[in-house]
C-alpha cells in the first residue's frame, strides 16, 4: 500500500491517467502523443497504471515467434527484450520529469509477471532514475490538498479476466467499500473506457439539507488496439472485442473536482 500527499497552490489542474500501453503490441505513438501534451504546461500531471510493457517471454501461452517477428520489423531492434521495452517507456515519459508531472507508477500484471520470474522490479529501478514515485503492484492513495479543500484517490492497476462491458464498473463499485473518504477510483487492466458516478454517501453534516457527495469510478482504458494487418495478435487469435483507445482526465480547480472525462483517441 502506498500513500502519497501531494500539496496544490490555487489555480487549475488535469490530471490524467493512462495506463496498458503493452509496448511493443500497443499503440506507442498515440501514448507519446498523450505524454507530449501534457508536457506542454506544469499544470497537467498523470497517474501510471501499469502494464507499461507486454514482457511476454518463450514460456509464456501467449508467446507468438511470428507476431514478435511482426515487432521486430516495425521498430528494428531487440524488441522482444523486455529491457529494451523498459528503454522506451522511460523515453517516453522523461519530458515530464522536469516539472515533476508524474505523481505515481503503478506495475500491472504484466510487469508483476517478470517479476516473479527474474525477482527483479524494473519498473522501481526506472521510477529511481526518473526520482518519481513507484505505486509498486497494489493500491495507492493519493491526497491532493490545499489549505481549504481535500481530493483523494484510489488508484490501482485492477484485476480479473472479465470480457463484459459491465465487469470494469462491477469491479470499481466492489473497490469503493474498501476506504473511506475516496473520491476518485482509478482503474486499469479491463481496457474498457468508462465512467460512472456513484452518489450512495450522503453528508449530514448540514442541518438543513443532506449534500450529495459524488465518487467517480474510472475504467482509464488503454493504448492496446487487439486487431492490425501484418499478424494475428493473441487477442485476435482469442477473438476479443475490439476495445477504445485512450485515457481519463480530471480538470481540478483550487483542488476541487470540475470535469471528469474520458479521452478516446
Amino acid at each position: 500500500m502506498k500513500k502519497n500527499i501531494l500539496k496544490l497552490d490555487k489555480g487549475l489542474y488535469e490530471l490524467y491517467f493512462l495506463g496498458d500501453v503493452h509496448f511493443p503490441r500497443g499503440k506507442y505513438n498515440l501514448f507519446t502523443q498523450v505524454i507530449k501534451h501534457i508536457a506542454e504546461k506544469p499544470y497537467r500531471k498523470m497517474i501510471g497504471l501499469g502494464d507499461w510493457i507486454e514482457g511476454i517471454i518463450q514460456n509464456d501461452k501467449r508467446y507468438n515467434p511470428e507476431e514478435i517477428s511482426f515487432m521486430i520489423e516495425k521498430y528494428g531492434t531487440d524488441v522482444n527484450m523486455i529491457n529494451t521495452q523498459y528503454h522506451y517507456i522511460e523515453n517516453a515519459l522523461f519530458p515530464l520529469v522536469k516539472n515533476q508531472q508524474i505523481i505515481g507508477l503503478h506495475n500491472g500484471n504484466h510487469e508483476l509477471y517478470n517479476i516473479k520470474q527474474t525477482s527483479s522490479d524494473e519498473l522501481k529501478n526506472m521510477c529511481r532514475r526518473l526520482d518519481t514515485e513507484f505505486y509498486d503492484s497494489g493500491c495507492a492513495i493519493t491526497s491532493l490538498i490545499n489549505q481549504d479543500n481535500e481530493i483523494n484517490i484510489l488508484s490501482a492497476h485492477g484485476i480479473g479476466g472479465g470480457i463484459l462491458p459491465g465487469y470494469a464498473i462491477n469491479q470499481l463499485d466492489k473497490h469503493s467499500n474498501i476506504f473511506s473518504d475516496i473520491d476518485i477510483i482509478a482503474e486499469g487492466h479491463t481496457h474498457k473506457l468508462s465512467l460512472n458516478i456513484s452518489e450512495d454517501r450522503l453528508d449530514h453534516r448540514s442541518s438543513k439539507n443532506l449534500k450529495h457527495t459524488p465518487q467517480y469510478h474510472m475504467a482509464c482504458g488503454s493504448f492496446l488496439g487487439n486487431y492490425d494487418y501484418g499478424y494475428a495478435s493473441y487477442a485476435e487469435l482469442k477473438m476479443y472485442k475490439p476495445l477504445p483507445l485512450g485515457n481519463m482526465r480530471v480538470d481540478i480547480e483550487d483542488c476541487k473536482i470540475k470535469q471528469v472525462s474520458a479521452i478516446v483517441l
